[in-house]
């Protein structure tokens, strides 16, 4: 897939999953969604760290290493201490969880992954390789036009204090109802 369909897909599902609309875990979860591309130096980030991209390019087929579990763990077991210094929960998921996710969408993609490395099975979602996306295709830009749609409700769900904000508040149930919201409503505080 295109970075930029990484990116839209990353930030759209960490925005929806952790509710949040936070620059910073936004931020990283789009850095995340870089990192299993570094295996290959003709991607953006393979240019950027050209050595590392070049190591990884000689050691290691694409979508091996860097697109499997082991590399979000990895991932994790880095952003943890950060997350858990800064005493922000959405430090420390938000990394892992863009990796995740574009490991996850490339799962879609005519080559698949290897989630299992070094165990040495390709894994696709789609089991007629037809009905698999290809990079730059019609099928990727449609992906990106709802990854977008996606990340556009996300941020607006994030930033109105989540998803069971919307729902309570929705629904009229007083949990839901913010303290100035029942000054105006009730009168009191």
């Amino acid at each position: 897939m295109m970075s930029v369909t990484h990116c839209a897909i990353a930030t759209a599902g960490t925005s929806l999953i952790l509710g949040t609309a936070e620059p910073l875990a936004l931020f990283l979860s789009l850095i995340g969604s870089q990192l299993p591309d570094l295996d290959t130096s003709t991607s953006y980030i393979g240019q950027i760290f050209f050595p590392v991209s070049r190591w990884f390019e000689a050691r290691f087929p694409h979508r091996t290493i860097t697109h499997s579990l082991l590399a979000t763990g990895f991932l994790c077991a880095i952003a943890l201490p950060i997350g858990y210094f800064t005493n922000n929960l959405l430090i420390w998921l938000s990394l892992p969880l863009g990796h995740l996710l574009t490991c996850i969408s490339d799962c879609f993609t005519v080559k698949g992954v290897q989630w299992f490395y070094p165990v040495p099975a390709w894994c696709w979602s789609v089991s007629n390789p037809k009905r698999r996306i290809t990079t730059g295709g019609t099928g990727e830009y449609w992906v990106l036009a709802i990854a977008l749609f996606l990340l556009v409700l996300g941020l607006h769900i994030g930033s109105s204090g989540g998803l069971s904000q919307q729902v309570t508040t929705a629904l009229g149930m007083s949990d839901g109802i913010t303290r100035s919201q029942r000054r105006i409503m009730f009168g009191w505080m």
